[in-house]
């Protein structure tokens, strides 16, 4: 409890910090960047431990307030907790659907596939499908969302 305490008092300060984008880029800007995309990583590191959906949800505030290098950095952290804890991230996006951590997690998947050859990448996203499907750690109507996701990632976007 008092890991996710302190935890929430961190994600407080790394909201704030990408939430003002009313003035210039600065080098203290770009200060707060680092420090915000530090204080991202220390609470995806702590929700692959406690999986506590209150670290999520500030990791989606702070998605629905980022842009630039702290969004881009979101959308490669969403794709990691994926694929770590999957089953948990999973529930929290199916409770909270067109959530912004839910978009990262779409723009990091294409971002992730884009990098591949052009043969491999539909073979990718229907493995992807296929290991989805016979997926033990989910029910039958997330595995549906999940594919629904899938459909959403636009390689096309990125050409």
């Amino acid at each position: 409890m008092k890991l996710t305490h302190a935890l929430l008092i961190v994600s407080s300060s790394a909201l704030l910090n990408c939430q003002d984008k009313t003035h210039e880029v600065t080098s203290s800007e770009s200060k707060k960047s680092n420090t915000t995309i530090l204080n991202i990583d220390r609470i995806s590191s702590a929700y692959n431990i406690s999986h506590s959906n209150d670290l999520l949800d500030t990791l989606n505030n702070i998605a629905c307030n980022a842009d630039g290098e702290i969004s881009e950095h979101l959308d490669v952290i969403s794709t990691k907790l994926y694929r770590e804890s999957f089953q948990q991230f999973i529930e929290y996006l199916f409770n909270n659907p067109g959530s912004c951590i839910e978009n990262s997690l779409i723009r990091g998947t294409s971002a992730s596939l884009f990098t591949e050859d052009l043969e491999n990448r539909d073979t990718i996203i229907n493995d992807m499908r296929n290991q989805i499907s016979k997926s033990d750690k989910i029910n039958k109507e997330q595995k549906k969302y999940v594919i629904s996701l899938l459909s959403k990632v636009n390689l096309k976007s990125l050409d």
